[in-house]
């Protein structure tokens, strides 16, 4: 889960039905976007908003990879850490200082990404 501070609105990954949620502050539902890689029962996804750059980030164990969104649904891509660094089972996310922080399920080790 994760919350824009600049319009208080929630979005809520949910993997096992392929989507994240998105409601407002009063938790009434406001959309939702698919996420065709989504689905399996391998890991937790996670959820992190770069408020300055307008993105969200959603880490993809399946596809060990970092998906990259606008605040309205688009994909714009997705990001990986620079070679030889690897993810391997990506989970939880943190956004600081223009950096992407991934904890790597396998491993238990947490890679750095430049945004």
């Amino acid at each position: 889960m994760a919350v824009d501070p600049r319009t208080n609105k929630v979005y809520v990954a949910d993997p096992r039905n392929k989507r994240i949620q998105v409601f407002d502050s009063n938790g009434n539902f406001l959309t939702k976007w698919s996420i065709p890689e989504w689905g399996r029962s391998y890991g937790f996804e996670d959820l992190a908003i770069d408020s300055r750059a307008v993105r969200l980030y959603a880490s993809s164990a399946n596809m060990d990879a970092v998906l990259v969104f606008d605040l309205n649904g688009k994909r714009i891509g997705s990001v990986r850490p620079n070679p030889p660094t690897k993810l391997d089972g990506p989970s939880a996310l943190a956004v600081v200082n223009g950096k992407l922080y991934v904890l790597n399920m396998a491993g238990n080790r947490v890679s750095e990404i430049d945004l």
